[in-house]
């Protein structure tokens, strides 16, 4: 009986998990006319710097995070980031709170790394290591929504949904990771950020 009600909460848990909306996700510009552009302010309001422009058939662009109104998203742009306007952002499908973001890419800093992912394969290079994809399987936590594992020959990733800096530049991110992978002829732990955006 009691599995039976364990089984049942977590149904009901991840029903109330897929209505709630979930960062990073990928938004397409929406409604912006062919012959304008969608500004990105230094803030999240209207009276606030333009930055820089979105064009209006912009997709696949990486918000962040979002505003207390969930009105403005932040997004990266130029090397650093600046908020759009969500009036005029269209969110893709199926990203709600506890969803396995399609990662594209993480990497770090000292020594510099990276993990490129395409196709359930992943690659790991580094200074004087060239990546070779490899298989990759995505576990997720048994009892946390904000946690999985990218795991592939070897090498294991826990992604956390959490703020994230590259350390340098005025970039952010919406997932961090902590990869326990062979580097130099030892097992290392390599911190960083991870990013959704194609």
């Amino acid at each position: 009986m009691k599995w039976v009600f364990a089984v049942l909460l977590s149904i009901v848990a991840t029903v109330a998990f897929a209505t709630v909306d979930g960062w990073p996700a990928l938004y397409d510009v929406t409604g912006v006319a062919a012959d304008d552009n969608l500004n990105v302010r230094e803030q999240p309001n209207a009276s606030s710097i333009v930055i820089s422009t979105l064009p209006p058939m912009a997709e696949n662009i990486e918000v962040i995070a979002v505003n207390e109104d969930e009105t403005w998203g932040l997004i990266n742009i130029d090397g650093g980031t600046g908020w759009v306007s969500l009036r005029f952002m269209a969110r893709q499908p199926e990203q709600f709170a506890g969803y396995t973001p399609a990662i594209t890419v993480c990497h770090g800093t000292e020594p510099f790394w990276a993990l490129e992912i395409e196709d359930d394969n992943f690659a790991f290079s580094a200074p004087d290591v060239t990546g070779t994809p490899t298989p990759l399987t995505v576990l997720r936590s048994a009892n946390r929504i904000d946690r999985f594992a990218l795991i592939s020959d070897g090498i294991t990733g826990v992604v956390s949904t959490q703020a994230c800096n590259d350390g340098m530049s005025e970039m952010q991110f919406g997932l961090s990771i902590d990869l326990l992978a062979p580097l130099y002829g030892e097992t290392q732990l390599l911190s960083g950020c991870c990013s959704i955006q194609p």
